[in-house]
């Protein structure tokens, strides 16, 4: 509920005047809400990622497609280091997140490395059992990876409460209190959404059709050699960095993310 938008020159005049948004009294919760915050940003920035929209262009092979698994912001390419770091940690420092570093002729060859890897199952009579057989044992580790979400989530809602506190105890300052706020927005929307994708994933995955597709759509690069943008945009849906390097792939036909 929001009050105090306008006010009086004086107790004599009628003219109102528009204050400035600082100076509305806001009052919070003041009715029962249909959906959770969280739940609405989640959905909001899925809604974001389904926009189609311009591309940007890309002056690096991996722009637009490398993300931190900790705080999901793009990898930045820094030519003296010859790969990519996460942007908060490029922006901000250690105090935001750690660097992620990957280099790019590493993920290039690991990932034409999965590839050819997937297209030799491809051209074997048996790839369809092969395929399930690895699906039903990477489901144990996407429900870990969810329960994980869960915990991080959980954590992130307490570390709210906890800058609450220090901002009535004075320990920390208004400005620090709603920098730290909007970073734990942030990252709580990423995980957020990070659910929702493992879990549509998880439920993709069960339908036999998406075996098939997985084999049309492998052998149209039957004689890969060189990892061009066109052939890393129809494939790969996004690749998250750990903040020990390894790359988590997340392909575009529905297999569970391959870990390199």
């Amino acid at each position: 509920m929001v009050q105090g938008r306008q006010t009086s020159r004086s107790v004599t005049s009628k003219v109102r005047e528009n204050l400035s948004s600082d100076k509305f009294i806001v009052v919070e919760n003041t009715h029962e809400s249909l959906v959770s915050k969280e739940d609405f940003k989640a959905v909001q920035s899925l809604i974001e990622t389904r926009k189609r929209k311009r591309p940007y262009a890309e002056v690096h092979l991996f722009t637009n497609t490398l993300f931190c698994t900790d705080c999901g912001k793009g990898l930045h390419f820094k030519k003296n280091r010859r790969g990519y770091i996460c942007g908060s940690y490029n922006k901000h420092g250690s105090k935001a997140c750690s660097d992620h570093h990957v280099k790019e002729n590493e993920l290039m060859s690991a990932i034409l490395e999965d590839v050819q890897r997937l297209l030799a199952d491809v051209s074997e009579q048996n790839v369809l059992t092969k395929l399930e057989s690895k699906i039903k044992k990477q489901f144990a580790q996407l429900e870990k990876e969810a329960t994980a979400i869960n915990q991080k989530i959980t954590n992130l809602k307490k570390q709210k409460t906890k800058l609450i506190q220090l901002l009535a105890d004075e320990v920390i300052t208004q400005q620090e209190y709603r920098e730290a706020v909007e970073m734990n927005e942030e990252t709580l929307t990423f995980h957020l959404q990070s659910k929702l994708e493992i879990e549509s994933k998880i439920s993709n995955a069960k339908n036999p059709e998406q075996i098939r597709l997985v084999q049309k759509e492998l052998k149209h690069f039957a004689k890969v050699e060189v990892l061009t943008p066109e052939l890393l945009h129809r494939l790969i849906e996004k690749i998250e960095i750990k903040a020990d390097g390894k790359a988590r792939i997340f392909y575009r036909f529905s297999l569970p993310p391959a870990i390199i």
